[in-house]
């Protein structure tokens, strides 16, 4: 007999596949890769729609985020905590700057200022509306590494761990409606979904994901759907201003995920290599999010690639920034080992 898991057993065992997943769809989303795949009505208008909220990727890393943060907290004091955050996002935000104030001087003649490169260096750019800053997410992610350590002992030390979620999730509702017209609200209304993702970090109540789970998930997921192609259909003018791009996500991410893991689980032996270049890819997922916002951004629009066909230019950005990523990813990875095992011989 198969040995019964939990949801927070299946998203620890496959967290990287999905995050690989996740950054997909992200790259789909913001790529100018034609979602017609199939030339069939009803499944083309599918993709097209699936791609269209294919910011969705960015929900389930946030919800990742929250789950890993809470995990990091059961089993670390706040200050190592805070110390083991730097010492993962520092290195790779950093060096990132480095490039691309190097990359957008060089080559775009965009001169950031020096409050601008300061604002990228203490996260604070985006929140004070400056130019030439690095990708959203990391400023969203680090405000919310702050707001963890209250969060998680908020939730621990309730005797109703998840009504004091739920609680917690309200009131960060609340105080994203507050962002309404505001392009912080792409950050805030991503709250409740991070709170969530840590609550679950810390379930203890060992119910497995049985058939009555899965209809739970099932039905979240499809609500979740159902409403945002609501909004996107019909009020498609509103989404940005009152968040409804992103608030149906709270129903959709944890369920799909949920799901997915299953899946995986169901099919690992089928589909090893698929799930192998999932994880490697979720393991860089931070490098690829960066480095792909920057292709994106400015070399895409760059004439200096216009003589490449269009469809063939649509995918040489995806791949060369994937590429990019993962080898920026590995030079960083060598680095720290290097610089460890310096450490070590220091110590001796």
């Amino acid at each position: 007999m198969s040995e019964k898991k939990t949801a927070n057993d299946y998203i620890t065992r496959f967290r990287p596949e999905l995050m690989g997943l996740a950054v997909l769809w992200v790259l789909w989303f913001h790529s100018a890769l034609s979602p017609a795949i199939f030339p069939w009505g009803p499944v083309s208008s599918g993709f097209s729609f699936l791609k269209t909220i294919g910011y969705g990727g960015v929900d389930i890393f946030v919800f990742m985020s929250g789950f890993g943060i809470g995990r990091s907290l059961s089993c670390n004091s706040t200050s190592q905590f805070a110390k083991n955050r730097l010492k993962k996002i520092l290195p790779i935000w950093l060096s990132y700057l480095a490039m691309f104030v190097f990359m957008v001087t060089c080559f775009f003649h965009i001169f950031p200022t020096m409050t601008e490169i300061l604002g990228n260096i203490t996260f604070t750019g985006f929140w004070l509306d400056m130019n030439n800053q690095g990708n959203w997410y990391v400023y969203m992610i680090v405000l919310f590494y702050l707001f963890s350590p209250i969060l998680y002992s908020l939730i621990k030390d309730s005797r109703s761990k998840f009504r004091m979620c739920l609680i917690l999730m309200g009131i960060a509702l609340l105080v994203s409606f507050a962002f309404f017209g505001q392009y912080k609200l792409i950050a805030f209304s991503r709250l409740p979904l991070y709170i969530f993702g840590m609550y679950l970090s810390m379930d203890k109540q060992k119910k497995s994901v049985g058939p009555g789970r899965i209809l739970v998930c099932l039905m979240a997921l499809l609500t979740g759907t159902a409403a945002l192609y609501v909004f996107y259909t019909f009020y498609h003018s509103l989404l940005w201003t009152y968040g409804l791009w992103w608030y149906p996500f709270i129903l959709i991410t944890p369920a799909l995920t949920i799901l997915l893991s299953v899946l995986f689980e169901k099919i690992q032996m089928k589909i090893g290599t698929l799930l192998w270049c999932l994880r490697k890819m979720g393991e860089a997922s931070l490098e690829i999010i960066l480095v792909s916002d920057f292709f994106f951004a400015y070399v895409y629009p760059s004439r200096a690639l216009f003589f490449v066909p269009k469809k063939l230019r649509n995918w040489l950005i995806v791949i060369l920034a994937v590429v990019i990523a993962m080898i920026f990813h590995k030079v960083l990875e060598a680095c720290k080992k290097a610089l460890g095992s310096l450490s070590l011989k220091k110590k001796k």
